[in-house]
């Protein structure tokens, strides 16, 4: 998916992102039942550490807002 936003709006985002302090997120969370909601959220950066996270069935206290920063610069991102 393509987004087209500014180098302004994409600092912004990339700051709201860091002040949710995601980089300190598991990169798994479980709560081991078998059926049910699996997500995974990759960012890559160019001067800080690459991140990855995923689960199923489980989130971090903060991924409401998470994805209300990401909702709001990229409104085409399908949750999944």
């Amino acid at each position: 998916m393509e987004n087209n936003i500014s180098v302004e709006e994409w600092n912004n985002f990339i700051e709201k992102i860091l002040d949710e302090n995601i980089l300190k997120w598991k990169n798994e969370y479980s709560n081991n039942v078998l059926d049910g909601e699996e997500w995974e959220l990759e960012m890559e950066f160019d001067n800080l550490q690459n991140f990855e996270s995923y689960a199923s069935n489980k989130y971090p206290r903060n991924w409401e807002k998470v994805n209300k920063i990401i909702f709001e610069y990229f409104p085409n991102w399908k949750e999944y």
